[in-house]
């Protein structure tokens, strides 16, 4: 049974255990609201003017992905990210148009 360990409504993530009665393995995770980031993402995406410059904001990943990719490796490689920020399977991370 999935028991919620907590909440943080400013990020929107809530950490919980499970623990699977039939063979006794318990499980930790974390799942987070991602729509609030999907559309502020959205709505910055359509409202680019297209600039570009130097430590000009491209996108908003949600925290758990982030620790996915990271666990992953993505985050350290610089050109996997770009890949991936690039794909257009991930476009609802931009925050403006453009090729990284």
């Amino acid at each position: 049974m999935k028991m919620i360990l907590d909440h943080d409504p400013v990020t929107g993530i809530s950490h919980w255990v499970d623990t699977d009665e039939s063979t006794g393995i318990t499980t930790y995770g974390a799942d987070q609201e991602v729509t609030p980031i999907l559309e502020a993402n959205r709505q910055d995406y359509n409202e680019s003017h297209g600039k570009w410059g130097e430590w000009a904001r491209v996108g908003s990943i949600p925290m758990t992905l982030w620790m996915q990719w990271y666990e992953e490796g993505i985050i350290s490689d610089q050109k996997e990210l770009k890949k991936r920020l690039n794909d257009i399977g991930f476009r609802n991370l931009r925050t403006r148009p453009g090729t990284l």
